[in-house]
């Protein structure tokens, strides 16, 4: 009894599902539950069940008295009020003239753990391999876009230059260049999306970065927004782009603005955090040393399927007209091309 790896518990019952205090305990259920022997004696088993499982217990009644054994997952309670997820394999049986469950009680944590991860981690999987897809076809979008419009730049330019100040067809000429270079920004935000933009590496401080946008937002927020930085001293200096992570920045600081409809607080923090391997489910990165900067807001958040797609290019929440749906893509592009990621909660 004692020697099971399993924990095993017994208690009489009647054909209504009403149960004794349980008769008998072994070592391993007193450990499971945090009990000691005579405190588990005391109870019965609807006491270390939580309120959402003692139905399915008591379903289980019927099929148990009909067929002698039935199995079943569900939770029970420590002494301390965690939940166990177990799988209990339940035996009647005679004792001394009264119906008795044998129930046998294996421990599903590390079993439940791995299935989360590993569902994690496919869901992870799916997710870089859809924004790989769709960065490549953006990234093959946006170039064919840039050879048209060059083509259109240039022979707008030239027309504009051969035709006369007067010419009535100039201003004509104007809005053909200021659309083309609208769209040349938006090809070049795919090209970020995508990971295939240009970009150039200078030694920066995050910090250094992060002041230069709050300066700018404490200019052009709505006052009703508060901005708070939580910036730890003598951060490490990486490699990178100053202008595509500001760009980034200020894009996520942005839709954190758009988030908090009525009054808010934004904070801007940034910390060194070491990853060691057991951290990391990230193919791309390695164990190590990393800065992180975190932007949080008291906005309204988003729901699953929202933050699902949150980086896919030219989707958006915004109406029409608000938006291109390239500010996040920008920023996801941005992020993976510095070998770092981004996560969204």
């Amino acid at each position: 009894f004692n020697s099971s790896h399993n924990a095993i518990f017994v208690f009489r019952i009647d054909e209504s599902g009403t149960a004794s205090t349980f008769e008998e305990v072994n070592d391993v259920a007193c450990q499971l539950l945090g009990y000691e022997r005579e405190e588990l004696l005391e109870l019965r088993v609807q006491e270390i069940s939580p309120p959402a499982a003692r139905e399915k217990l008591a379903a289980s009644v019927k099929p148990l008295f009909s067929e002698g054994q039935v199995q079943l997952e569900t939770v029970l309670l420590t002494k301390d009020g965690e939940q166990i997820p177990v799988e209990i394999d339940s035996h009647l049986f005679d004792l001394d003239g009264h119906p008795a469950v044998l129930g046998t009680v294996q421990d599903l944590s590390e079993q439940k753990a791995a299935e989360a991860e590993h569902q994690r981690l496919e869901a992870q999987l799916r997710q870089a391999q859809k924004m790989k897809a769709i960065g490549t076809l953006a990234g093959g979008i946006a170039h064919d876009m840039n050879n048209v419009l060059s083509v259109i730049m240039t022979l707008a330019s030239v027309l504009r230059l051969e035709s006369d100040q007067q010419d009535r067809h100039q201003r004509d000429f104007e809005e053909m260049l200021i659309s083309c270079k609208q769209g040349r920004d938006l090809t070049q935000n795919l090209l970020g999306f995508a990971r295939k933009g240009m970009y150039v590496k200078k030694t920066l401080s995050l910090n250094r970065l992060v002041g230069d946008v709050t300066d700018v937002l404490q200019r052009t927020i709505p006052p009703r927004i508060r901005l708070e930085t939580r910036l730890q001293p003598e951060l490490r200096t990486f490699e990178g782009d100053p202008n595509q992570i500001t760009h980034a920045l200020m894009n996520v600081c942005l839709n954190a603005v758009d988030a908090m409809r009525e009054t808010g607080t934004l904070t801007i923090s940034t910390e060194h955090v070491t990853l060691t391997a057991s951290d990391l489910s990230f193919p791309s990165m390695e164990p190590g040393t990393y800065v992180r900067l975190k932007v949080v807001d008291t906005g309204v958040g988003m729901d699953e399927a929202t933050r699902e797609r949150a980086f896919e290019p030219f989707f958006s929440t915004k109406t029409r007209g608000r938006g291109t749906g390239l500010g996040l893509a920008m920023v996801y592009g941005t992020v993976a091309n510095h070998g770092g990621i981004v996560t969204l909660d």
